[in-house]
C-alpha cells in the first residue's frame, strides 16, 4: 500500500517503507541492502501483488526471520502467516547399489555431503549440489558425466575425461551362452565387439595419460625457468663481484701506499730541521 509508512525487519535488519513509496521502491531497497536476501514480486491474485523474499543460503543454518506488526505487515504485501522464523533443510542422500537396493543414507551440511566409508566404493566421495533441486532428484556420478582436469595455467585450460564401465554386465558378455552353435557363434561375437570397445576405451586412458604428462613436463620446465629468473635476480655475479673486490683492494693497498710515503717525507723533513 502506496500510501502508508511502515517497517519490516528481515533477519534482524530494519526496512523503512516510506508513505507513497511503491512495492518496486520496497524491492529495490531491500536489494540494495546487500544483507543476503533478494526481494521480488508476485502475483497473488488478478491485479494483486506481494513481497517475495528469497534466501540462497542452504541448511538448517540458513534462516530467513521476517517480523512486523499485522498493520506493517500489510503495507508490504506481507500476511501474517508469512511473518516468523523459516530454516531450510540439509541434503540427504540414499546411496543405491547397481541393482537397485537402498545401502546407505547420509546427511549433508547445507549442500555438501562427505562420504568417507573407508573399504567402501564410495569412500572419499563429496557432493555439492548448487542447483535448488527438487525434494527427490537423481545425480548421476561417473558414466555419462566428465571428469574436468585443469591442466594449464589460464582460464578454461581444461580437458574432460570419461571412461565407460568396463564390468561384464557393461559390456554384454556377463551371461553368455555355450550350450549350442548358435549361441556359441552369438558369444564370440559379443566378445569380440568387448574386446573393441575395452580396447577403444585404452587407447582414450592412453591418451589422457601422456596430455597429462606433457602437463607434468610443461610444469617442470616452468618450475626451472622460474628458478633460474630468481637466481638471476637475487644471486650474486660471482665473476663480477669478485673483479669488483679485487679492483677495490687495489685501490686500498694503493691508497694505504701513498699515505706511508707522504708521512715518511714529514720525518725526513723533520729530521733536516733537528
Amino acid at each position: 500500500k502506496a500510501s502508508i509508512a511502515a517497517t519490516i525487519k528481515i533477519n534482524g535488519y530494519l526496512v523503512k517503507k516510506e508513505e507513497g513509496e511503491s512495492l518496486d521502491d520496497v524491492i529495490a531497497k531491500i536489494n540494495q541492502m546487500n544483507i543476503g536476501i533478494y526481494a521480488s514480486k508476485v502475483d497473488i491474485a488478478t491485479g494483486t501483488q506481494a513481497l517475495y523474499l528469497r534466501t540462497e543460503d542452504y541448511g538448517k543454518a540458513a534462516k530467513l526471520v521476517i517480523e512486523s506488526t499485522a498493520q506493517d505487515s500489510d503495507a508490504f504485501g506481507v500476511t501474517n502467516s508469512d511473518l516468523g522464523s523459516f530454516i531450510g533443510e540439509n541434503v540427504k542422500i540414499a546411496i543405491r547399489s547397481v541393482g537397485g537396493s537402498s545401502s546407505e543414507t547420509y546427511e549433508g551440511d547445507g549442500t555438501v555431503v562427505r562420504i568417507n566409508d573407508i573399504g567402501k566404493a564410495w569412500n572419499g566421495l563429496v557432493l555439492d549440489v548448487k542447483a535448488p533441486l527438487s525434494a527427490h532428484a537423481q545425480i548421476f556420478v561417473g558414466e555419462g558425466r566428465d571428469f574436468k582436469l585443469h591442466v594449464g595455467p589460464n582460464k578454461d585450460q581444461t580437458i574432460n575425461i570419461s571412461i565407460k564401465r568396463m564390468d561384464a554386465a557393461s559390456l554384454d558378455i556377463a551371461d553368455l551362452d555355450l550350450t549350442s552353435s548358435e549361441s556359441a557363434e552369438e558369444a564370440i561375437s559379443k566378445i569380440d565387439e568387448a574386446i573393441k570397445t575395452v580396447s577403444r576405451e585404452r587407447s582414450k586412458v592412453g591418451a589422457y595419460v601422456n596430455r597429462l604428462e606433457h602437463s607434468v613436463q610443461y610444469l617442470q620446465i616452468e618450475e626451472e625457468n622460474t628458478v633460474a629468473a630468481d637466481s638471476m635476480i637475487r644471486d650474486a655475479d660471482i665473476a663480477k663481484e669478485s673483479t669488483e673486490l679485487v679492483k677495490w683492494q687495489i685501490l686500498q693497498q694503493s691508497g694505504m701506499a701513498m699515505l706511508a710515503q707522504a708521512n715518511a717525507r714529514q720525518q725526513v723533513a723533520l729530521q733536516l730541521l733537528g
